[in-house]
């Protein structure tokens, strides 16, 4: 026999039996080895994944056998080039070509887009990339067993992200996309209501306050309020005579003005402004009469995870509604404790870091598409960011998650910001063993609308 070549795909296969390569002889090409390679990893994906993490193997691929890696994969069918494809990424995100010490990457998963769910899409992948409520919903499912609905198809699309999140999960990959189906089911939408675009901060409020009525009597009861609420003080205050009156609201969002302002400080002074009532708005207090006033709105407390609600939709003197494409900055730090009003002499700093930018491409309030950029970091001194476009995740710049969305076609639609004191128990990771079996085979044997495609 003939000695083996030194660019001979044979000779970087130490990862498969040698049973298998003496079946094998050195005059056979590139391209018949490789078919015959790929009739082996059909047989088993471990096997697959075996071969596939071969440091050796990747340096023929990569430097000799690419050509020939893509002249076979032409001519198979598009269910055997899906095949090779799923293991090649499986292999490509648990070893690093070439290096003494293998380091694992991680990979993202998108959603699948069920119709005109783009928005839908881009608040599910926020809400799944903060790890401190990831983790309470599945708490939750350990803890309540009658949970269903809205909040049970949440939990299922959030295993499955996990799962594609982490190849290695069950010794198996599920590289691919999650689809949303279950969820939609849950809110009861059916025909046309899929295809239309609902408001995002209306269908964060529906998920939110689902999971807040569905987390009652477990161990993660207060996690809702503890990481989204905020407080807000409303108020009259009469001028010239002694009478006062204010209420103090919970929220989950603020909503903030875009136009007339350049930025999220502009946006919260307006926020702030006193409004003073007098003439033909004068306000009747009990007692006093019609009087001058100021109505005024503070704040008493800001959440651990902020959602800014910029409105880029806004309503013309004739009524019709359209999107605001004026600039309007914001920064991936903002300190925002001037505008909380803190009893008892607290001083309580209200700093935060950029997390998630929900972005609306178009020029029109009808159409268009709904993308977000979210900083998937684990390092609380770095960032990372990527862009979710339904199926697609893409590593981007801090430019592209930010400035480029300032305003025009491509506008930053809602912020979410992480409060410095609080960003390293929210971020914290969470992997897919920490998921008990209980919850795994609850999903594994239940409906499967709501799967890895």
């Amino acid at each position: 026999m003939a000695p083996t070549h030194m660019y001979s795909p044979q000779r970087f296969v130490g990862s498969l039996p040698t049973s298998f390569v003496q079946q094998h002889n050195d005059e056979q090409t590139n391209t018949s080895f490789l078919s015959s390679i790929l009739q082996y990893v059909k047989s088993s994906p471990e096997r697959a994944v075996k071969m596939f993490t071969s440091a050796t193997f990747w340096k023929w691929c990569l430097f000799v056998g690419g050509g020939c890696l893509l002249v076979s994969l032409l001519g198979r069918s598009k269910k055997e080039q899906l095949l090779v494809s799923r293991f090649a990424k499986q292999a490509a995100t648990t070893k690093s070509v070439g290096q003494a010490t293998m380091k694992r990457v991680k990979v993202y998963a998108g959603l699948r887009n069920e119709g005109a769910t783009c928005y839908l899409n881009s608040l599910l992948q926020t809400l799944f990339h903060i790890p401190k409520f990831r983790r309470s919903v599945f708490t939750m499912m350990m803890d309540k067993e009658d949970v269903d609905s809205i909040s049970k198809a949440m939990a299922r699309v959030f295993y499955n992200l996990q799962k594609a999140c982490d190849p290695i999960e069950e010794g198996h990959s599920y590289t691919g996309t999650v689809s949303t189906k279950c969820l939609i089911d849950s809110f009861g939408w059916t025909g046309n209501q899929v295809f239309e675009q609902h408001d995002i901060q209306e269908v964060a409020r529906i998920l939110l306050d689902d999971l807040q009525q569905k987390m009652k009597n477990t161990s993660v009861s207060k996690s809702i309020s503890q990481l989204f609420l905020g407080k807000v003080e409303s108020g009259i205050e009469c001028i010239n005579v002694d009478f006062r009156s204010s209420k103090e609201e919970s929220f989950y969002d603020i909503q903030l003005d875009v136009k007339g302002c350049r930025n999220i400080y502009d946006s919260f002074n307006r926020y702030v402004k006193p409004e003073i009532l007098s003439g033909q708005n004068k306000y009747h207090a009990e007692g006093y009469g019609l009087q001058d006033a100021k109505k005024y709105s503070t704040f008493t407390h800001l959440p651990k995870v902020l959602m800014l609600h910029l409105k880029r939709f806004d309503y013309t003197p004739l009524g019709t509604l359209q999107k605001v494409t004026d600039t309007y900055e914001f920064d991936d730090h903002i300190n925002l404790t001037e505008f909380v009003k803190q009893k008892n002499g607290n001083k309580k700093d209200y700093s935060y870091s950029l997390h998630a930018v929900l972005i609306h491409k178009g020029s029109t309030v009808h159409s268009g598409h709904y993308v977000v950029a979210i900083n998937v970091s684990e390092d609380l001194h770095s960032k990372e960011w990527y862009l979710f476009d339904d199926a697609k995740a893409t590593k981007i710049s801090s430019f592209e998650a930010i400035q480029a969305n300032f305003g025009g076609f491509n506008t930053a639609y809602m912020l979410v910001y992480l409060r410095y004191d609080a960003i390293a128990d929210i971020v914290k990771p969470i992997s897919s063993n920490e998921i008990p079996e209980k919850l795994r085979e609850m999903f594994r044997h239940e409906d499967n609308s709501c799967t890895i495609l």
